[in-house]
Protein backbone atom coordinates (compact mmCIF):
# COMPACT_ATOMS: atom_id res chain seq x y z
CA UNK A 1 0.00 0.00 0.00
CA UNK A 2 1.35 3.25 -0.99
CA UNK A 3 2.11 5.61 2.06
CA UNK A 4 0.55 8.57 1.32
CA UNK A 5 -2.91 6.43 0.45
CA UNK A 6 -2.38 5.05 4.33
CA UNK A 7 -2.04 8.12 5.54
CA UNK A 8 -5.04 10.10 3.86
CA UNK A 9 -7.04 6.76 4.76
CA UNK A 10 -6.33 7.50 8.47
CA UNK A 11 -7.27 11.50 8.50
CA UNK A 12 -10.55 10.84 6.47
CA UNK A 13 -11.43 7.55 9.53
CA UNK A 14 -9.94 10.89 12.00
CA UNK A 15 -12.26 13.11 10.24
CA UNK A 16 -15.49 10.84 10.48
CA UNK A 17 -14.52 9.96 14.25
CA UNK A 18 -14.80 14.01 14.55
CA UNK A 19 -17.75 14.75 12.83
CA UNK A 20 -19.39 11.19 15.22
CA UNK A 21 -18.13 12.89 17.91
CA UNK A 22 -19.65 16.76 17.40
CA UNK A 23 -23.14 14.98 16.24
CA UNK A 24 -22.77 12.59 18.88
CA UNK A 25 -23.57 9.33 16.42
CA UNK A 26 -21.57 6.20 18.20
CA UNK A 27 -22.33 4.45 14.94
CA UNK A 28 -20.08 6.65 12.71
CA UNK A 29 -17.38 6.50 15.46
CA UNK A 30 -17.67 2.90 15.49
CA UNK A 31 -17.64 2.34 11.85
CA UNK A 32 -14.34 4.82 11.25
CA UNK A 33 -12.60 3.67 14.44
CA UNK A 34 -13.00 -0.12 12.90
CA UNK A 35 -12.06 1.13 9.35
CA UNK A 36 -9.02 3.11 11.00
CA UNK A 37 -7.90 0.08 13.00
CA UNK A 38 -8.29 -2.82 10.70
CA UNK A 39 -6.23 -0.13 7.76
CA UNK A 40 -3.33 -0.29 10.54
CA UNK A 41 -3.71 -3.72 11.22
CA UNK A 42 -3.20 -4.35 7.00
CA UNK A 43 -0.48 -2.00 6.54
CA UNK A 44 1.19 -3.50 9.43
CA UNK A 45 0.87 -6.98 7.98
CA UNK A 46 1.90 -6.35 4.13
CA UNK A 47 5.15 -4.42 5.53
CA UNK A 48 5.77 -6.98 7.68
CA UNK A 49 5.19 -9.79 4.77
CA UNK A 50 7.48 -7.75 2.41
CA UNK A 51 10.39 -8.13 4.74
CA UNK A 52 10.27 -11.84 4.55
Amino acid sequence: MDKGLFIAQIALSALLIVFGVRDHDVLIIIIAAAGMILDIVGWWWQSRTKRQ
